[in-house]
């Protein structure tokens, strides 16, 4: 066995700058559009040896995951892992999760849990799959868990199956803002009424930064109007982060809650924060930027 005893990985935040809705699948599935990129701000998955399949929660974000009924994503994560590549290679493994972004929040951070599990075992139990192999485990857990294993700027597309990674993406300054509220993407999604968008992916990706916001801007988010009706609180958000000085577009990520605001800087991002912060002092807010 050649498994380190101690790996750490990070669990980045996903946004989605945009999100269409492109039409409903014979199954119940929506099948999307979206352009998303990852943030700085992040949880955190440490593996070390332990006994069986373990799981230990901190942070600040973790006391509605002790609260919540089944089975947690990381577990879930873990034994689809373990399944898969059998008992000679598993080990006795305590993962420990330190979450500090909100649940149930259209930020990803469930499917970046179950992501970073995924690639921190691959290397603690020396673990060598294809990449077809860890997206078949990835689709498995969630829709969203793919395009975090990828946890790169991307174009996805279908379920969430279908990824496109984007080179030499654009780093961007921004706010995210969530205001204290979970959001079941179950329940949002069946709530939708109206049509379906079209595809819209940029067919380049601008290098001027107002070019690109205005692209942006030419787009939506399909689940955002449902979301409000659901959560009126949202509207809120979005009419403070649009009115923060230097903000270029404030739109809510995923099925919502948390929100996010573009700015031409992290100076800009930063006092916005720290303004919102004074007025909303309950809410969970971070100045940070994409990776690249």
């Amino acid at each position: 066995m050649n498994g380190k005893s101690f790996v750490r990985v990070e669990a980045p935040a996903k946004v989605n700058l945009y999100l269409h809705v492109t039409g409903l699948r014979d199954d119940g599935f929506h099948e999307l559009d979206s352009l998303v990129v990852f943030a700085d701000v992040h949880d955190l998955i440490t593996c070390k040896k332990g006994s069986g399949l373990t799981l230990k929660l901190s942070g600040p974000e973790s006391a509605s995951l002790r609260k919540a009924s089944g089975t947690n994503i990381v577990l879930r994560a873990a034994k689809a892992l373990a399944d898969k590549v059998g008992p000679k290679k598993v080990t006795g493994v305590e993962i420990h999760l330190e979450k500090f972004l909100p649940v149930a929040a259209g930020i990803g951070g469930g499917s970046a849990d179950a992501a970073a599990t995924l690639k921190a075992l691959c290397e603690f139990w020396d673990v060598n799959l294809s990449q077809r192999e860890i997206s078949e485990l990835a689709q498995f857990l969630g829709a969203d868990v793919a395009v975090c294993v990828e946890g790169r700027s991307s174009f996805f597309s279908g379920i969430g199956d279908k990824i496109d990674p984007i080179n030499n993406f654009p780093k961007l300054s921004m706010l995210l803002v969530n205001p204290g509220i979970e959001l079941l993407t179950s329940k949002i999604f069946k709530a939708r009424k109206g049509s379906y968008t079209q595809m819209a992916r940029l067919r380049r990706i601008p290098i001027d930064s107002m070019m690109f916001f205005d692209e942006i801007k030419k787009r939506t988010n399909d689940l955002e109007a449902t979301a409000i009706i659901m959560a009126p609180v949202i509207k809120q958000v979005l009419s403070n982060i649009s009115s923060s000085p230097g903000c270029k577009i404030s739109r809510m990520s995923g099925s919502g809650a948390t929100c996010f605001g573009l700015f031409d800087n992290k100076v800009q991002a930063k006092k916005a924060a720290l303004e919102l912060r004074k007025m909303n002092p309950n809410w969970w807010i971070v100045a940070t930027e994409s990776r690249l």
